[in-house]
This record gives structure tokens, sequence and C-alpha cells, in this order.
């Protein structure tokens, strides 16, 4: 959204993964040109100094974002594509939905998630966190398995792209429909 954000981002993740024992994490980004840039020089110290955090940088062999992925026990994102192909394959996903000045960014139109995969502040965040890494059984594992279930699953002449448009487009006519 911005760069504030973006810095809300890290120190969010970074304080994630001093709190989450026994963890490791792995930033992923599309692009890195953002690390030349001064105004990260002091986040971007914090993480590369942090004991079980860093920075993935193999941008040279392909769909190596979702080789991350296949190994991970959680991935938390920003709204993207690819949160929707882990759920898909039941990696369990959180959504980092807020910055340091405003809740709810992007999800919060009519959805095909469940709330509760949302985080809008770092303690939400980090209580689902401990609840999918650490609990058995966790609620928001059988939340996505349901998910699972109820979105992502198709037969194999089926779209998913398809199913969830379809599911929006009910629950948006459905809350139109209310309105009216």
């Amino acid at each position: 959204m911005n760069w504030s954000s973006q810095i809300n981002f890290f120190g969010d993740l970074i304080k994630l993964s001093q709190y989450l024992v026994n963890t490791f994490a792995i930033l992923r980004f599309k692009k890195l040109d953002w690390t030349a840039n001064a105004y990260f020089k002091n986040i971007l110290n914090k993480i590369n100094n942090s004991e079980n955090i860093t920075i993935s940088s193999n941008y040279k062999e392909a769909f190596y974002s979702y080789k991350l992925c296949a190994h991970a026990d959680l991935v938390i994102a920003k709204a993207t594509s690819i949160a929707d192909e882990c759920l898909s394959k039941k990696i369990p996903v959180l959504f980092h939905e807020y910055t340091h000045n405003m809740k709810k960014i992007v999800l919060d139109i009519p959805n095909y998630l469940p709330s509760e995969l949302m985080c809008y502040n770092f303690e939400d965040l980090y209580q689902k966190s401990k609840s999918i890494l650490f609990s058995s059984p966790s609620k928001l594992k059988e939340k996505i398995e349901e998910l699972n279930q109820k979105i992502y699953y198709v037969s194999e002449k089926q779209n998913i792209k398809k199913k969830i448009f379809d599911v929006l487009e009910n629950k948006f006519f459905k809350k139109n429909a209310l309105i009216n």
C-alpha cells in the first residue's frame, strides 16, 4: 500500500518470528527492488540480524514460490492468488489485513474466505499463528478443511476460479437484495 505500511508489515513479521519459538520464517516478494531503497535500510538490517527469518532471493528457479509454499506449515500473505493456491492444497494461510493506520484493507467486501483467516492486528496474527502451528486439533485448520471442501474442491473438468467467482457473485447478489 505504501512504504510505512510495508515497514509495519515487516515489523510484525519480525516480532512474530521472535514470539514463535522453533519456527523459521521466509519472506518472499514478487521483486526485491525495495531492498535497494534507503528508506528500508533499518528494517532490512533487523531482518538480516534476526535468527529465524530470512528473505528469499532465488528468482532464477522457476516456480520457486510454489516450492516454498509446498514446504510451509503456514503462509502469511496479503491478498494474492498464491494464497488461494495454497489453500486449495490445504496449506494454512492467514491474511495480514491491516496496517499501522488501517484495518480491513482489501478483504472486507463480499468474500469467500472465512473471517477466521483474517488478521486485523498483531495479537490476532500471533494467536492464530500459534493455533495453526501448535494446536492439535486446531479450529483454524478445520475451517481451512471446510473451505477446501466448499470452495476449492472441484472435479477434474471444473475450474476453481469460476467456482470462486460464482460464490462471490451469489454473496454479492444476496447482500444487494438485503440492501434493496
